[in-house]
């Protein structure tokens, strides 16, 4: 029987668990395939530890098209098109065919959407970590607010976490200077109860895939 392709669309944690795992179970005439618009991948639950200045964004990064050396194919472009009828997908200019197809291409941030959101920080993705590992040490004193600004929203704990972790960090500035209050507070926009503790249980089942994708990137050397 002729090997088949699987076309993985997005390297980020699911796209990366999900080419790991088919690379393990599939025999070597079977090809993996993974696109993304970029080439690099950062590991998002270590984004808060970037943000106290605890790691930086290179060690938590690694470059995908070292997955080859594991028999991952990789492909970087846009997505452009999905023609399912066809079996194809236009990445960049590049259309590749597939007999299975894995669509694992996240969540697009739209900050514009709501007004002033776009020029607040953010440690949801690498740049805005970073943005905050320079600006935390500037703080004199106030308040920080960290504000979910709709529901679904992505990773449900990364507010409180957020919250929690930067409140010890400012617990510990003050006891080694004097300086003004800081209070940290995680809020939500019309919060729902119930909803939010579907998406707690949703995101400890996911925990594991999780761990696999850092174990996964971290062999991607």
């Amino acid at each position: 029987m002729p090997g088949k392709t699987v076309l993985i669309l997005g390297g980020g944690t699911g796209g990366l668990v999900a080419a790991n795992r088919l690379r393990r179970m599939l025999p070597r005439e079977h090809r993996v395939v993974l696109a993304d618009r970029t080439y690099v991948y950062s590991y998002a639950p270590a984004f808060t530890r970037v943000m106290l200045n605890e790691t930086t964004g290179r060690r938590i990064s690694r470059d995908l098209r070292w997955l080859e050396k594991k028999g991952i194919e990789f492909r970087q472009g846009e997505i452009n098109a999905i023609d399912p009828a066809n079996k194809r997908v236009v990445v960049g200019e590049e259309a590749l065919s597939y007999d299975y197809l894995v669509i694992a291409l996240g969540a697009q941030y739209s900050a514009e959407e709501i007004d002033g959101l776009g020029r607040t920080w953010t440690y949801y993705h690498l740049e805005g970590a970073e943005g905050l590992q320079e600006q935390l040490p500037k703080l004199e004193g106030g308040n920080i607010r960290f504000v979910v600004s709709a529901l679904p929203y992505k990773c449900p704990p990364a507010p409180y976490e957020g919250a929690l972790l930067l409140d010890a960090y400012l617990r510990r500035r003050r006891r080694g200077r004097k300086a003004g209050t800081r209070s940290a507070y995680a809020r939500q926009l019309s919060p729902n109860s119930a909803s939010m503790a579907r998406s707690s249980r949703r995101a400890r089942k996911i925990s594991p895939s999780m761990l696999e994708a850092k174990k996964s990137i971290a062999q991607v050397r």
